[in-house]
């Protein structure tokens, strides 16, 4: 339950040190800390048929860790093995395993490159009309993994309702840091085998005016750590709110760090974003979006599940008899425009079943930040249901509508 230290600050040659795994031996370690480069020279020497297990949290605080394709991340229902903020780097293949508690389609991923579909086989089962699954069938209803393309208008009722843009891959391939749909039954472990960079480059963000989903991108969290939003760099463009699937809720949640609405999330959004975790972000113009190590957090994230956070604006819901509910938020900010800003507002990403939003100059936003002009404004509010039965309207916060006097709710 403790830590493994690989490192020592002997002065003298005589007096280095070494840690060796031999071939086919088994190692299990909670946290391991490597200092290559500190004091006379340590050696780690992991045989390639051995398997060193870590639980908790990896770092390599100077030099580079050789692998060597026996380091494994493990993955269970309580903690994901993480690697923590590192000046040095990892050298070989190394395994990162996902645990995925709830059924249903999952975002994920990998952040290792020349990764094939084949390598999920082992964990899951994979079919549709691409190469590399166990079972080939023709036509989008029989896929198991999707990819996301702005361009594709085609309608997968199963696979997201209202929202299109769902695409069979082509290939096997499965793109380091893109985000990828896939049906995974609950109590699996996903694992994906690569070489892992520290610092990952940042990640493309494709824009096209003419979609009709222009600018939304389906990516990867790049690092094997959870991560928060707050360390993102956005690039020019690039709204500053994530959205995430939530199969337990079969809606999407929003997290992120808006200019008037710092640490915000939305139907309880997820945060950190855990590792193996895709999201989608949406920009206005071909960018960017970077996430350096300094995102990185110190616990292992959630994956695929909710956490309860409070929020600093009013939240509106549409809620049915069942309690299946759908939400979005607004707020009066000096100095915001009303209109669509990246830093400000986040576009609603359409659910399959109950969705609320505000609607400005014909745009639908699921957050919301305007600047307060009297008590005359007129905030309008859209909504859609596809099941029948009695729904209300739940307003929450009514206090953080900075800048009102009286507020008459019955309006």
């Amino acid at each position: 339950n403790g830590t493994l230290f690989l490192r020592n600050n002997n002065t003298t040659a005589a007096y280095g040190s070494a840690f060796s795994t031999g071939a086919g031996s088994y190692t299990q370690v909670s946290n391991l800390l490597t200092d290559l480069n500190l004091g006379q020279t340590t050696n780690v020497n992991l045989s390639s048929t051995s398997k060193l297990d870590v639980l908790g949290a990896l770092t390599v605080s100077s030099g580079t860790l050789s692998s060597n394709g026996a380091i494994v991340l493990k993955s269970n229902a309580s903690s994901t093995a993480r690697i923590a903020n590192s000046a040095g780097s990892i050298s070989g293949d190394t395994t990162s395993e996902r645990y995925v508690a709830n059924n249903g389609w999952h975002f994920t991923g990998t952040v290792f490159p020349s990764q094939t579909i084949t390598e999920w086989r082992d964990d899951i089962w994979t079919q549709g009309p691409m190469p590399g699954v166990q079972t080939y069938n023709p036509g989008y209803n029989t896929s198991m993994i999707f990819g996301y393309d702005q361009d594709n208008d085609d309608v997968i009722p199963f696979v997201g309702g209202t929202t299109r843009g769902w695409v069979v891959p082509t290939t096997s391939s499965v793109e380091q840091y893109k985000g990828y749909r896939v049906l995974i039954n609950g109590g699996q472990t996903l694992d994906n085998r690569g070489t892992y960079t520290m610092e990952p480059s940042p990640i493309a963000l494709n824009y096209n005016p003419s979609s009709a989903y222009a600018g939304w991108n389906l990516v990867m969290n790049p690092h094997l750590s959870a991560v928060n939003t707050s360390g993102f760099t956005w690039g020019a463009g690039v709204q500053q709110v994530v959205v995430i699937w939530n199969p337990v809720t079969s809606q999407y949640q929003y997290s992120g760090t808006l200019g008037g609405l710092t640490g915000v999330t939305l139907n309880t959004g997820i945060t950190p974003i855990a590792s193996g975790q895709s999201f989608f972000v949406k920009c206005t113009s071909a960018s960017t979006l970077t996430i350096p190590q300094t995102a990185r957090a110190s616990t292992s994230g959630t994956f695929l599940r909710t956490s309860q956070e409070g929020q600093n604006a009013l939240e509106i819901r549409i809620k049915n008899q069942s309690s299946k509910f759908d939400a979005c938020l607004l707020q009066f900010v000096e100095g915001s425009q009303i209109g669509y800003e990246t830093d400000l507002d986040a576009t609603k990403f359409t659910n399959p079943d109950v969705n609320v939003y505000t609607v400005v100059n014909n745009d639908r936003l699921a957050i919301n930040a305007m600047p307060f002009e009297g008590e005359q404004m007129i905030v309008n509010l859209g909504y859609s249901v596809d099941d029948g039965g009695t729904y209300g309207f739940q307003f929450d916060g009514l206090s953080f509508l900075n800048f009102t006097g009286d507020i008459v709710t019955g309006k």
